[in-house]
């Protein structure tokens, strides 16, 4: 077995911050991208986004780096990892065929606060009080964008909050995987697992699609295989908890795209909550730096 040269992360919060905010806006893209193909099943639009991720790099890695690629020292929590964001993206799909991209954006970011929870007994990693506070205004945050009640929250917005509960699991493998394996390795996984898992069903759920679909198919994997880069990458450089509530700068970027590409025009209310989430993330961001510049 080809061992990898064993990678220590390092606590530069600036440099994770900005390569998660990266990966959080080529993910907005892919969703706004997926909610562009309603019409076709999720798990097609699944497997155009897995193909056309897989294959780009199989075209860029030599054959003679295929063997000390694919070899880790945690290959069953390689493959666990990968089908993690499977199951997730599946859940996300259907949750944007069936709600406003904001909306279904929203509600996934209950994500962030099962990724601060599960940090602790998965992890072994510290919350401290300010970390919390942000991150429950963050969340209140979420709640007045979904206002719960007003016909939004209900039986779709429960895709929406597995898709939550698989990317805080994924991102907690991410993190456990970032002390042993290089990154590109993990990249592979993700996109081998995912192209394996959505062929096998492609078949049960396939529409033959058009010239213009195969493009969207193209530009989401692209997108995907970026945003999954630049999530593994961030992780190496600093803790998940710290990081975890930037990830509410989606919902911003959401309520921008389905306004420009999909004309779901955000009111008061969601703007205000906007302002709330992205406030909680930027309060934590600038608390942690000063913890490391002190």
């Amino acid at each position: 077995m080809v061992m990898q040269e064993k990678i220590e992360p390092t606590a530069n919060l600036r440099v994770g911050a900005l390569l998660l905010l990266a990966a959080v806006a080529a993910f907005t893209a892919v969703d706004a991208l997926a909610k562009a193909l309603e019409g076709y099943s999720s798990v097609q639009v699944l497997w155009g986004r897995y193909f056309f991720f897989i294959v780009p790099m199989m075209l860029m890695i030599k054959p003679s780096r295929w063997r000390p690629i694919l070899a880790t020292e945690q290959p069953w929590l390689q493959i666990g990892r990968a089908v993690l964001p499977v199951v997730a993206s599946v859940a996300i799909v259907e949750g944007l065929f069936l709600m406003p991209l904001a909306d279904a954006t929203a509600i996934l970011f209950a994500a962030p606060l099962m990724l601060t929870v599960l940090s602790i007994p998965l992890l072994g990693e510290r919350v401290g009080v300010f970390r919390w506070l942000a991150v429950g205004v963050g969340f209140i945050g979420v709640i007045i964008v979904a206002r719960p009640g007003t016909g939004i929250v209900g039986w779709a917005a429960l895709w929406p909050l597995v898709g939550a509960l698989f990317l805080a699991l994924y991102q907690i493998a991410t993190r456990k995987l970032a002390d042993s394996a290089d990154p590109i390795t993990t990249l592979v996984y993700t996109g081998l697992v995912g192209v394996v898992l959505s062929s096998a069903a492609a078949p049960f759920f396939w529409t033959p699609p058009t010239a213009e679909v195969w493009a969207l198919f193209a530009a989401s994997g692209v997108l995907f295989g970026l945003a999954h880069f630049l999530v593994i990458k961030a992780f190496y450089f600093a803790e998940v908890s710290a990081l975890a509530p930037l990830n509410y700068a989606q919902v911003v970027l959401a309520i921008i795209a389905g306004f420009v590409v999909f004309g779901e025009f955000p009111d008061a209310v969601a703007l205000f909550g906007m302002v709330v989430i992205v406030g909680a993330g930027l309060f934590v961001f600038v608390r942690e730096r000063q913890k490391q510049v002190g």
